[in-house]
Formats: structure tokens, sequence, C-alpha cells
């Protein structure tokens, strides 16, 4: 695992389906599957990366993207809760951008 012993929180309640479908799709942003999958993953142009990795293949090239296993925690804060902050300030009902509400209490 890449967690350290200060940043063990794990994410909670998260359904890549849901997300992508109302953050993304419903807003008209994302009609290639592909394009949804690259805001989060950086680099992924077609749907069939995903189909030809195993799960750990997967996180790993988010821990390289990110810098290494002690970055990933401020590449997911920065990607996720900027784009919350982003569409709450467009009027969007969007996630959550304080801790408890994706790494519960």
């Amino acid at each position: 695992t890449y967690a350290t012993r200060r940043n063990t929180r794990r994410v909670i309640r998260f359904s890549h389906r849901r997300h992508c479908q109302r953050y993304i799709v419903d807003r008209g942003e994302g009609l290639k599957r592909a394009i949804v999958c690259g805001r989060c993953h950086p680099g992924v142009t077609k749907i069939e990366w995903f189909r030809n990795r195993t799960r750990c293949q997967v996180r790993d090239a988010v821990v390289i993207h990110a810098g290494g296993p002690r970055k990933v925690k401020d590449y997911y804060h920065k990607t996720c809760r900027g784009c919350h902050k982003r569409l709450k300030k467009q009027g969007v009902v969007a996630g959550p951008v304080r801790c408890g509400g994706c790494h519960g209490r």
C-alpha cells in the first residue's frame, strides 16, 4: 500500500459510474467515455486502457503521474477538491470539499 502512517484515511461512498454521469456526462462535457475518464485519470485517451490493466496498474499510473507515493494525497486533493470547488462556483451541486465529506468521520 502507498499509505504512510499519517496518510491513511480512505475515500468512502464513491461510485465511478454515478460520479461520471452526474458531474461530467450530464453537463454535456464528455460525450466520449475516454474523455470522461481522462478528466481524473491523466493520460487516458481510450476506455480500453482500463480494460487491459489490473487495478494495481491503474493505481500505479496515478502514483507515477502524481510524482511518487507521498504525493498521491496532494494529487487527489488538487484534482477532486479543485473540480468540486469550480462546480460550486458555477452554482452546480458538487462533491465535498472538506475532509469528512470524502473520508467520513
